[in-house]
């Protein structure tokens, strides 16, 4: 190809953007010695951004340090020292500390030592929100009437038209968010014509899109104080998880006692699994997160094809079931994921921090903390959230 004459036109178009954001949010729930709750919140969120490329380093540095870090960390001892405080005088009424010992024993345990493992007990409680068991070995010599210590009557008050004083308590909540994303992208585009030698006229239009994205997260959370209660729950019509100030009696912690926790509305209802197939949900353990405080990461533990959802490949799929009617016995009302038209579960989720209060914070009926969605088998998307109830 021999080329007579050209007329081109090359035009190209750049754009570089980098953004960084980081949000901080601690919460502090106080109990006084009445039972009255007061939680405060507070936000703290900074955002750089710039019409070029920059690095994660460079735009973090221009940025003031994490505001609530100081103040989470010292609200945190003042939780922690409150709340061995209640432990203390709890496990000290429960105990009565009446127990005659032997100090000519070397191996017995004295009522102080024993009431420290009971704290021990409830600070391992109040941390892992799992049961914890002590088992005492007494090498004393045999006497009469042997003396036995249960740790687990603690959870039973000695007396209970007079249940055991409590002290001030108070749970932190804090967490912190990162974000970095870098844009760059360009275009590029040649018009014209050619006449080459030969007579032939060649139309050029010629266009180039070049792009990336990078997106970097990462959180940090911290909480210290009573474990949470968060079961799963589903949502119809599309909407969010709303609580109704009536209540219900409910063993959500499974460990014997009965909790007082908001009912749901009627559109929604609690992710179940019938453990023992009794035909009923007896406690806790039997709804997703009310025990470890991580429903989603419970029922993922059933996703046996990896596959990030809960359906019918799964056979956990099969048994679990919608709690629409809490109550006993055979007023419960449970239907089958099938029987609601549900098709699939999916595992992922997004923080989506809310409080349900219907007025003042002392009437916080639960906190919405996180979300994520199922699909019908009609294939129309509805929400799955893990709701934080208040007993």
């Amino acid at each position: 190809m021999r080329i007579e004459s050209s007329h081109l036109q090359l035009t190209s178009q750049s754009q570089q953007l980098s953004r960084y954001s980081r949000e901080e949010q601690l919460e502090v729930q106080r109990v006084d010695a009445q039972g009255r709750t007061q939680r405060d919140l507070f936000i703290h969120s900074e955002t750089i951004e710039r019409q070029s490329l920059a690095t994660y380093n460079q735009l973090s540095r221009q940025t003031q340090a994490f505001q609530l870090e100081g103040q989470a960390e010292r609200l945190g001892q003042e939780a922690l020292r409150l709340n061995q405080q209640a432990a203390s005088a709890e496990a000290s009424a429960e105990l009565g500390l009446q127990t005659e010992t032997d100090t000519d024993s070397l191996f017995e345990l004295t009522p102080q030592e024993r009431m420290r493992a009971a704290l021990i007990q409830r600070l391992l409680q109040s941390i892992t929100g799992k049961e914890i068991e002590f088992h005492f070995i007494d090498q004393r010599t045999p006497q009469d009437t042997p003396e036995t210590f249960d740790v687990s009557a603690l959870n039973t008050p000695l007396n209970a038209s007079t249940p055991a004083p409590s002290g001030p308590s108070m749970s932190v909540e804090y967490r912190q968010q990162e974000s970095f994303y870098q844009l760059e992208a360009t275009q590029f585009q040649a018009q014209g014509k050619v006449l080459t030698q030969d007579g032939r006229e060649i139309a050029i239009d010629l266009s180039l899109s070049m792009s990336r994205e990078l997106m970097q997260n990462q959180a940090f959370s911290l909480r210290i104080g009573a474990a949470l209660h968060d079961p799963l729950v589903i949502n119809f019509d599309g909407l969010a998880a709303e609580l109704s100030e009536t209540r219900f009696q409910f063993d959500l912690t499974a460990d014997g006692q009965l909790n007082t926790i908001p009912m749901l509305a009627s559109r929604s209802a609690f992710l179940a699994l019938d453990r023992n197939g009794d035909g009923q949900i007896n406690d806790g353990s039997e709804l997703f997160g009310a025990r470890t405080g991580d429903g989603f990461a419970e029922l993922a533990a059933y996703d046996q094809d990896g596959n990030q959802w809960i359906d019918e490949n799964d056979p956990i799929f099969n048994r679990l079931l919608l709690w629409l009617q809490p109550g006993s016995g055979e007023s419960q009302q449970l239907v089958s994921l099938k029987q609601a038209g549900i098709g699939a579960i999916y595992l992922g989720r997004a923080d989506t921090l809310f409080h349900l209060q219907p007025g003042a914070p002392e009437t916080l009926l639960g906190v919405i903390r996180s979300s994520s969605i199922f699909l019908s088998e009609s294939g129309q998307a509805g929400s799955i959230q893990q709701v934080d109830l208040t007993i």
